[in-house]
């Protein structure tokens, strides 16, 4: 404070100078007096007191105020709490080693979640060392979220992908010690075996460092011993005896593949490591397997390999499916290279993967598996599409064919990005991708690796996207041209890559054909091209999720013309949240409005909004309100609805009115009471329903709606429901909002995988409306788009409010 002066209350920006805390050089060590502060600033003196202590006093004292420090950031303010995290940042280039190590042990354990992209690269950059045995002890014991985990893989990504490799010897040391640090941190806490088993492989691939990378497998060989080693102190099945009867197999299997398949099921913990590592955390236990509870089928395989579906049915209810292949290639390297690439390309730590979770690889006994995708192929899809013809049908829309076509390609291109650009993931054909339904779910996976080769460049990538996706499937089914369009395998570049990255591939593509490639892929691919980067460098590129939304809202509007304007500008927040389109920013919002409620507004108006879009795109840097289309878009509107939808598209995030919710939720000398009930599933299963018991309740059900491919984005509107099972897992739930009084808005029910099929999902939904009817709700609305399920529950189409509703009587 000496230095620049501050007090309470400053917040001039000052652009000169940058956050970062640089602590220099000294011979000696120093002190700071603080000015006299006013009595309401006496909390700023104490953390500037022990600041300076921590970066300029003896290492004693130094170690002192970041103990104290580290109670300060357990109460003191978002500012107040940057101010501490850059100090403690700066003691990376400390002298002392052990201040080093406080230091960055205090960072990791931080709550909230540290932001490891700004505060921890500092402790690599510095290139001197900050773990010891202490703080290997200290984070391995504590106890993290996953989300923490993944935040820290994030930083190693940006690390792998970023930094000069080799890396110099110091430098090097540090990685091997994060390494020391992950498995340790794996023996306490096994639930993460996962995620370290990915962040180590991706560092036995990372080919730039040979050494490290030997390093990193060494650490993983140690740690896979230590968890199969575990995985024997308690398991039941190691007596063959024990799985007689269990195992039922397909008619039709060779007495030679059913003695390999009981060699590698029965007498180990393969099959219980696989359900483990693929099923989040799933157990196996023979006790609660009934006889044939384990069934096992052939899958046809193009490859050479012997594939199986293994399905797992316990006696409590839960259903299980893998994917068995029994590799009949003797070459264990070849096999294991495979194997790491597929955890690699899984393991990319931003976004949704692109393959099925991986269970578990057993060299010994040439197996491995994976978790068993069932929904329908690509390739099912395409056929099932193309057979839709003839009078008196609707064939499937140009959208429906676009959706599939570019999530399908775009599936490929992310796990060519995931790879770090090295490999071809796999052989790309339609029968290998999978693409779950409705478009605005995630999930859309390739099945497998097998026959993966090096990416060679551009065209190694793009040419069997066009020829055995869009030229493949055009070939077959000629009568389908009109709805499939070539350009489609060029926005799967663009949405795998974002626009940025995807022209500078296509620069790399177009010098590639230049140099003789254009041959091989026609004039068509050329003229394409060409056609697609022109646009794309001149006008805004409408995402994926964009045009899929905007399709939604014109079904909907077809069914409910004359809904009124809250129920459109309603529709339209549902689509927002459904299509996740908030990341796209303002010009995609203004995007959807003009293609969704101004879609049919008069010429003129259209002309302004169009005017306004280009000029956003030409000039993102610029906020909306400083453009002067804008003002002309709303001196043009004169019906109070439109403005009020201006207002909607302009300020998305301006206060509107809100029901309000008045609960008793109890003080600490007061008990909380709450509503359990119970419902049963088709099998006589029973389970619970209550109010979630606090964040780790409501953080395990967004992670069920997450796995099911519905990622919701957390809202201080939302009501929840969990259910549990008799172990009080959280198996499914509700989420819900409070609108207009007697209203309820149900934005979404889900139910574990494994407990699929069981009528589970009904019930809650029935359990939930039996709540609503004594909290005297009136009315119960739903997502217009999952019309299916809810119709066969009672609700019914309301034209006018434009959704799915349910009246409810007492």
């Amino acid at each position: 404070m000496a230095f620049c002066p501050c007090k309470l209350g400053w917040d001039t920006k000052c652009a000169a100078f940058g956050e970062q805390v640089i602590l220099p050089a000294r011979e000696t060590d120093a002190q700071e007096t603080s000015p006299l502060l006013k009595k309401g600033e006496l909390a700023l003196d104490a953390v500037n007191a022990q600041c300076v202590r921590a970066l300029f006093g003896p290492s004693d004292q130094a170690l002192d105020a970041i103990r104290d420090l580290n109670d300060q950031l357990t109460h003191v303010g978002s500012r107040l709490g940057e101010i501490i995290r850059r100090r403690l940042e700066a003691l990376a280039n400390h002298p002392d080693k052990n201040v080093r190590c406080r230091a960055y042990q205090l960072l990791v354990l931080d709550q909230p979640v540290p932001d490891y992209l700004r505060f921890l690269p500092a402790f690599i950059e510095s290139g001197k060392p900050f773990l010891d045995e202490t703080s290997f002890e200290a984070i391995s014991r504590a106890s993290i979220e996953p989300r923490r985990l993944l935040a820290f893989r994030q930083r190693l990504f940006i690390y792998r992908t970023q930094l000069s490799w080799p890396a110099a010897p110091r430098t090097r040391r540090l990685f091997e010690d994060l390494f020391r640090l992950l498995v340790d941190f794996g023996r306490y806490h096994p639930e993460f075996y996962n995620g370290i088993r990915e962040e180590l492989v991706c560092w036995i691939m990372h080919r730039a460092d040979p050494e490290l990378a030997a390093s990193a497998r060494r650490h993983f060989d140690e740690m896979s011993d230590w968890f199969e080693e575990r995985l024997n102190e308690d398991f039941d099945g190691l007596d063959p005896a024990a799985w007689e009867g269990k195992i039922g197999f397909q008619e039709g299997l060779s007495a030679g593949e059913v003695q390999r398949l009981r060699e590698v099921l029965i007498g180990n913990t393969f099959l219980r490591q696989s359900l483990m590592l693929a099923f989040d955390g799933a157990d196996l236990s023979l006790a609660d397997l009934g006889p044939g509870g384990i069934w096992v089928s052939r899958i046809i395989s193009r490859f050479d390999d012997s594939r199986y579906r293994v399905s797992v049915n316990t006696r409590s209810g839960k259903h299980f499916d893998l994917q068995l292949i029994i590799s009949q290639d003797e070459k264990q390297e070849a096999v294991l290279e495979t194997v790491f690439w597929y955890i690699v390309l899984k393991a990319y730590p931003f976004g949704t993967s692109m393959l099925p979770a991986f269970g578990c690889c057993r060299p010994p006994l040439g197996a491995l598996t994976m978790a068993y995708v069932n929904d329908l192929t690509v390739w099912e899809k395409i056929r099932e599409f193309s057979s839709v013809r003839g009078p008196g049908v609707s064939p499937p829309s140009a959208m429906q064919w676009h959706q599939l076509m570019v999530r399908a390609m775009s599936v490929v291109v992310k796990g060519w990005r995931n790879s770090g650009c090295r490999i071809i993931p796999g052989q790309i054909t339609p029968n290998n991708i999978v693409v779950p339904e409705p478009d605005f779910r995630k999930g859309a996976v390739q099945n497998n690796l097998s026959g993966w080769t090096p990416y060679e460049g551009p065209l190694s990538l793009v040419r069997p996207l066009w020829r055995n996706i869009i030229q493949h499937t055009l070939h077959h089914y000629p009568w389908i041209k009109p709805y499939v369009e070539s350009r489609w395998v060029f926005e799967s570049i663009v949405e795998a890559l974002e626009v940025p990255a995807s022209l500078a591939w296509f620069e790399e593509l177009h010098q590639e054909l230049e140099a003789g490639g254009d041959h091989q892929m026609g004039e068509e691919f050329v003229r394409v091209l060409t056609d697609f980067v022109q646009e794309l460098k001149t006008r805004y590129y409408v995402p994926r999720p964009l045009k899929g939304a905007i399709s939604r809202h014109a079904e909907w509007q077809r069914i409910n013309a004359k809904a009124n304007v809250a129920s459109r500008l309603g529709i339209i927040e549902e689509i927002c949240r459904l299509y996740r389109l908030k990341r796209l920013g303002a010009i995609g919002r203004y995007t959807l409005f003009r293609h969704t409620y101004f879609k049919d507004a008069d010429i003129h108006l259209l002309d302004i909004f169009d005017r306004l879009l280009v000029r956003m795109f030409r000039h993102p840097q610029m906020r909306p309100t400083q453009m002067v289309e804008l003002f002309e878009l709303q001196s043009e509107l004169s019906d109070p609805d439109d403005r009020l939808a201006y207002n909607r598209m302009v300020f998305p995030h301006r206060e509107r009115t809100q029901a309000v919710e008045i609960q008793d939720r109890g003080t600490p000398d007061m008990d909380r009471v709450v509503v359990r009930s119970e419902i049963v599933d088709e099998h006589g299963l029973r389970y619970n329903i209550t109010e979630p018991d606090g964040p780790a309740d409501v953080g395990q059900l967004y992670r069920l709606f997450l796995q099911a491919g519905f990622p919701k984005s957390i809202s201080e509107d939302d009501r929840y429901l969990v259910a549990m099972d008799q172990a009080e897992q959280i198996i499914g739930g509700v989420v819900y909002r409070l609108q207009a009084e007697g209203t309820v808005f149900l934005d979404g029910i889900v139910v574990n995988q494994t407990l699929q099929e069981r009528g589970i999902t009904g019930a809650i939904l029935a359990d939930f409306v039996t709540r609503m009817v004594a909290h005297r709700v009136t009315t119960v609305r739903t997502h217009f788009f999952l019309r299916p399920f809810y119709r066969r529950h009672g609700f019914q189409l309301d034209t006018r409010r434009g959704g799915l509703v349910r009246y409810l009587q007492e």
